[in-house]
């Protein structure tokens, strides 16, 4: 599918190679990476284009410029257009352009562009050659076990690492150009077999209603492909491992790269799968239990355990024991500030320490955010500004968000809500509190599937890769596609209307 949702108007390819060099021209004015050269092909004018440090050089003088120069005999120009590119040119990579909107698109992704005087056609011969990042290990999701490769940022490139893995005809690859100006590459990557045609169409849709200036990053997409936007939680996943990728194609689900991001989207995505890690695939199923319960518990102190503590400190003091009330009193009583004020500064310190540690370059970095909150964290606590039971709590619920990245943002912004329902309403507020992030993360409908599926509605066979994870010959036996999960729904009507 080549499909664009660019406002470029279509240019018909002209027959008269001064009215293509002349478009060329205007087009390109006061740029110097673009290079036309003139080319005389048996006795025909012709012209070459292409854009500095997006070809190989050496392989256009070589493969191209070299064989169309030897080039002789009497032909008309369309039997000559047919002898250059079964003859003479040994490139497989090319393709007849008759749009000159496309052509220069075409230029700008590395192609060389071929004119012939009296053919109505340009021959884009693909001889790209631009500086790319190799292939690294993954940064944010390391696994002990799993493969070492990490996507990049060239789209064509991740493609074969996808394909290399699943190596079938039943995997295809869709591209659609976004953005009115970037013109981006974005890839729908799917097993036609497996995902389902319903929300296929949708993501098609989505993408193709996308009104943006410039698509830089795979970021970018999500608020389109998203439909409840006032969740905590965001509906599409992210990955940079491919054979993640795979995997989540493997279960029906369709993953869109975009052409300079080396994360990819997958979509449809449920709550559940924030708390699985390519490692739990590697490792014995109980193991998997227990690492999996790990995150859920953590995910739960993260979000309330500071709420907790300043509620009980303020409100509900005879719920501490009494050697743990006598410490809370002793500390609370040589600071200045009320337990609510405590935490939030407390908090505020911690996220600038690691935004520093994150802006500062690598070498520095690790050492500000370690050494930074620890000389900070007793500086407060020595001078009286805050108490030290309140840094632990702050400390270990800090450490427990790193545990979940997929869900660092929402946990962040939940921990604060959660600490300032706490401080003003105690306990009964953070009840109310759950009980509303509750319904607020059942309400989503993910591309007809509730965001909690299979956790609710139950079905015993779909928790085969929830919480316990069997054994890989169980669930090879018994493949569960994503649309298949219980509650399944056909898209909703208002999800017809676009995502403006």
């Amino acid at each position: 599918m080549g499909a664009s949702n660019g406002s470029h108007p279509k240019m018909p390819v002209s027959a008269e190679l001064n009215q293509g060099v002349a478009w060329f021209k205007e087009q390109f004015a006061g740029t110097v990476d673009f290079t036309m050269r003139s080319i005389r092909i048996a006795g025909h004018r012709g012209a070459l284009m292409m854009v500095d440090n997006m070809t190989d050089k050496h392989n256009v003088a070589d493969s191209v410029v070299k064989p169309l120069s030897a080039v002789s005999g009497t032909f008309t120009p369309e039997a000559l257009w047919n002898h250059i590119k079964t003859e003479v040119l040994g490139s497989v990579d090319q393709s007849d352009v008759d749009d000159y909107s496309q052509a220069a698109y075409r230029a700008m992704s590395g192609f060389l562009l071929i004119l012939l005087d009296g053919v109505p056609k340009i021959l884009a011969v693909g001889i790209q050659s631009f500086p790319t990042r190799s292939v690294s290990d993954p940064s944010s999701e390391t696994s002990l076990r799993g493969t070492k490769e990490a996507l990049c940022e060239v789209l064509h490139l991740n493609m074969s690492m996808l394909r290399r893995r699943m190596k079938t005809p039943d995997l295809k690859f869709e591209t659609m150009q976004v953005g009115t100006v970037s013109q981006t590459e974005v890839s729908l990557c799917y097993l036609k077999s497996r995902v389902s045609e319903e929300i296929l169409k949708e993501i098609r849709r989505r993408l193709q209603i996308i009104e943006i200036d410039a698509l830089l990053d795979s970021s970018y997409l999500i608020p389109f492909l998203e439909k409840d936007k006032k969740s905590f939680f965001t509906q599409v996943g992210l990955t940079e491992r491919p054979d993640v990728a795979c995997s989540k194609m493997n279960e029906g689900r369709v993953v869109i790269m975009v052409d300079g991001s080396p994360f990819v989207l997958i979509v449809p995505y449920l709550f559940y799968e924030n708390f699985q890690n390519a490692d739990d695939y590697f490792f014995a199923p109980f193991y998997a239990l227990f690492m999996r319960t790990l995150r859920a518990i953590s995910f739960v102190i993260t979000i309330t355990l500071p709420a907790f503590y300043v509620a009980i400190g303020t409100f509900h003091q005879e719920l501490f024991p009494d050697w743990v009330l006598y410490n809370v009193t002793k500390a609370d009583a040589t600071t200045p500030f009320p337990l609510l004020v405590e935490a939030i500064f407390t908090y505020v310190v911690f996220e600038i320490i690691r935004e520093a540690g994150l802006r500062l370059p690598k070498a520095v970095g690790g050492t500000v955010s370690i050494v930074g909150g620890l000389v900070i964290g007793q500086a407060a606590v020595t001078a009286g500004l805050v108490g030290a039971p309140m840094v632990i709590v702050v400390a270990l619920t800090a450490i427990g968000s790193f545990i979940i990245p997929s869900l660092y943002e929402p946990m962040s912004l939940l921990r604060l809500i959660f600490t300032i329902v706490g401080g003003f309403l105690g306990i009964y507020g953070i009840m109310i509190g759950l009980g509303v992030l509750g319904v607020n993360i059942c309400s989503v409908n993910n591309y007809g599937l509730p965001y909690t599926s299979p956790l609710t509605p139950f079905r015993a066979k779909s928790w085969r890769d929830v919480l316990f994870r069997q054994s890989w010959r169980k669930l090879q036996s018994n493949r569960l596609l994503v649309q298949d999960m219980p509650g399944r729904e056909p898209i909703e009507p208002e999800d017809q209307q676009e995502n403006g």
